[in-house]
């Protein structure tokens, strides 16, 4: 009867700073087919009213799902006036150039009154250049129900002198109206940055840690699953995953995932991650076991797009373990474990057989109480367990200005919305609990692997962590547990270093986000709680330093610090939200020559992604290969069609303009250009099983191999 609009674009309004990029595209692919399956209807608007900021990735995801314009209300409900977004009609530009009508509007529940409607005129920010405005009216959060009283107002105030002209239409229609001057509107870049709610980023961790392990996870499933598919015969399509995929496409809901609903959420929500898990984590298993053969010899997957270095977990009691290249990897020892570090093809998969040889380390890594040293950095603790030098020992580089890894807390007590909020002057309000402890022991000692153990009490809380130097890596891991017992505290972990840079460049969905490390403006001085993905780095054009995490969200960046946000603690609207035991790692990795040479988005990638191992041996194979360093593929899938066809989803990853090739090593008929939501654009051209293509910086392509 026309009294609903079935319009919105996506499966729930889901929060878009820390949702992944792969689940943004699903949360558009599952809600548009929704909306088609259920009202006959394609959508053409994101309608997100109520989330806390948005991501300056969604403006190319949204048009590569089909999406032409975008409204959101929230970034208006600030509670600074000084730095008031400035537009409320116009082109969202996002950081692969990508432009979106989008359009801002005030209250997503309006009355209807005279008074209100001349209100909601009045109030815009814009005041030269738009001659129309959008007004959500009824009761309710972000879509409305409108009493008899809000029609009625309306009928008579169609064209009552004194009042703004009303028109009772659906939100499409408002956009096509707009449309027509889209050239003249203003164009702003970047990020929308919420100006509060920044509380969000950290609130609830467990949900930020499972989202993040099933995210990962599912990739891994889908890769795996694809592999066995194409090789085996492996009974795997686009439906294997489904129940998942929508259990971790509800829980990023924007009042679940950054951690502002009530203790019955997490309850059911944490329950329901944990099954997701553990079902997808034995889709994994089915799916590597399918690709090996019964027989001796331990098989080690790779399913990212370049040669990785695995550690993985061996049997026996072999000094060494062996490839079919005839490559020896020695193993180390560790209460009662054994461990070696493989190299695997990119996209692929290799055995490895226990072997009687000795190989040697040019450079064991080593440990003592207060100290660890590889043949690239040489890490020296003070009592406290902070790092108090981070020496680069091939280019003879300091990194620790101060000392580094400083655990630091403080009173986190906001004025309003508990759970949502970190307030800007928390640095003024340092809490130093009276009986803080440190014990500092020697963890492995080498040659592969060694290790600190640091065990903390701070204030109520109980902290263990073990950091981590492999001997051929620069990557410095903290693996932390802690028993967190804190009410309205706020725990980083900050990192003073030797790096003069004037921006910190934090990763986001498919690319990366550069953000003033300074205060110089009003609008700098609001983003003093930001939001990375896998990694935020300072960087001078010869060298650089970069923090990478497996599951933390929020994250500060000044002058010449950078401080990851580990845990926060509210009270409300759940009482118990943050207690208990949390268990993650981030990471340290200082890195040499200019960004846009450095490894840091793969770095990033390597401690997301689980290692894959399966019993008996398989054939040494890998499913792709790209010829530049910069391309990152993100996804590998069935086709949602339900067709043989396997969909490719790649990325520029460091914003440069990029030729590359992408090699493809089985057989197939054909390749097309697909958008995000897989349908063809057109075909591709192959020579020798090359697959030529042309990236613009930060650009997302999809290609459908055809089979």
């Amino acid at each position: 009867a026309g009294q609903f609009i079935p319009e919105g674009g996506m499966w729930v309004e889901p929060d878009v700073n820390i949702s992944g990029g792969e689940n943004l595209i699903r949360q558009l692919m599952h809600g548009r087919q929704f909306f088609s399956d259920e009202f006959g209807k394609e959508n053409r608007l994101c309608w997100l009213p109520d989330v806390f900021g948005y991501t300056a990735s969604l403006p190319q995801i949204l048009k590569g799902c089909g999406i032409d314009y975008f409204a959101t209300h929230k970034l208006f409900w600030t509670q600074n006036e000084k730095s008031l977004f400035p537009y409320n009609s116009f082109m969202w530009e996002g950081i692969d150039n990508t432009r979106i009508l989008s359009h801002i509007f005030f209250d997503y529940c309006s009355y209807t009154d005279p008074q209100t409607l001349t209100l909601r005129w009045k109030e815009r920010v814009q005041k030269d250049g738009i001659e129309s405005k959008l007004v959500p009216f009824g009761h309710g959060d972000g879509g409305g129900g409108p009493l008899r009283d809000h029609l009625e107002y309306l009928l008579r105030e169609e064209d009552l002198e004194g009042l703004p002209r009303t028109k009772m239409t659906s939100p499409v229609e408002f956009f096509n109206d707009l449309e027509k001057t889209k050239d003249k509107l203003p164009v702003y870049f970047g990020e929308l940055y919420y100006q509060a709610h920044r509380g969000t980023y950290t609130s609830q961790a467990k949900s930020k840690m499972y989202n993040r392990k099933c995210e990962f996870a599912l990739r891994q499933a889908e890769i795996l699953g694809t592999a066995a598919c194409l090789f085996k015969g492996f009974e795997f399509d686009s439906n294997t995953l489904d129940t998942e995929w929508k259990v971790l496409l509800l829980n990023q809901f924007h009042d679940i995932l950054p951690g502002t609903s009530i203790n019955k959420v997490y309850e059911e929500s944490h329950r329901s991650y944990a099954e997701t898990l553990s079902s997808i984590n034995s889709r994994i298993a089915m799916a590597a076991s399918s690709l090996t053969d019964e027989d001796t010899g331990l098989t080690v997957f790779n399913t990212l797009s370049w040669e990785s270095k695995k550690t993985v977990q061996v049997t026996g009691d072999s000094p060494c373990v062996i490839d079919p290249d005839g490559n020896l990897y020695p193993v180390q020892r560790y209460k009662e474990a054994a461990f070696a570090r493989i190299k695997v093809p990119s996209s692929g998969w290799i055995s490895i057989y226990p072997s009687n040889d000795k190989a040697e380390i040019d450079f064991p890594v080593k440990a003592s109480e207060r100290s660890l040293e590889n043949k690239f950095l040489k890490i020296i603790l003070n009592d406290d367990g902070e790092i108090i030098s981070l020496y680069d020992k091939e280019h003879g580089r300091e990194y620790a200005n101060k000392p580094l890894n400083s655990l630091r807390m403080y009173k986190d007590v906001p004025t309003y919305y508990d759970a949502w909020e970190i307030e800007s002057m928390y640095k003024q309000t340092p809490f130093v609990p009276d009986n803080i402890s440190t014990v500092i022991t020697a963890g492995m000692s080498g040659p592969l692997f060694a290790s600190i153990i640091i065990e903390k009490k701070l204030n109520d809380s109980y902290l263990s962590q073990e950091m981590v130097l492999c001997f051929d890596d620069r990557r410095l891991d903290f693996k932390t547990r802690i028993d967190w017992r804190e009410s309205h505290k706020l725990l980083k972990a900050s990192f003073p270093v030797n790096v003069a840079a004037h921006i910190a460049s934090s990763e986001i969905q498919f690319g990366y986000l550069d953000r003033p490390n300074h205060y110089s403006t009003e609008a700098d001085r609001t983003r003093f709680e930001t939001v990375n993905q896998k990694w935020t780095a300072m960087y001078e054009e010869s060298h650089g330093f970069a923090i990478l995490n497996d599951c933390k969200y929020g994250v500060d960046v000044f002058e010449d610090t950078i401080s990851l946000t580990l845990l926060k603690s509210s009270l409300a609207p759940d009482m118990y939200a943050d207690k208990g035991i949390h268990e993650f790692t981030y990471s340290a990795y200082p890195f040499e020559g200019p960004f846009s040479t450095s490894d840091v988005t793969r770095q990033g990638y390597e401690l997301n992604t689980p290692v894959t191992t399966a019993a008996g041996s398989s054939k040494k194979t890998s499913m792709f290969d790209l010829d530049h360093t910069s391309i990152i593929i993100d996804t590998i899938k069935p086709a949602q069609d339900g067709s043989a066809d396997i969909i490719i989803r790649m990325y520029e990853s460091l914003r440069m303009s990029v030729k590359c090739g992408l090699s493809v090593l089985f057989d197939f008929t054909g390749v097309n250009l697909s958008n995000m939501i897989e349908e063809d654009i057109m075909k591709l051209p192959v020579v020798d099983n090359v697959i030529r293509l042309e990236f613009k910086p930060f650009e997302i392509k999809t290609i459908r191999i055809k089979r």
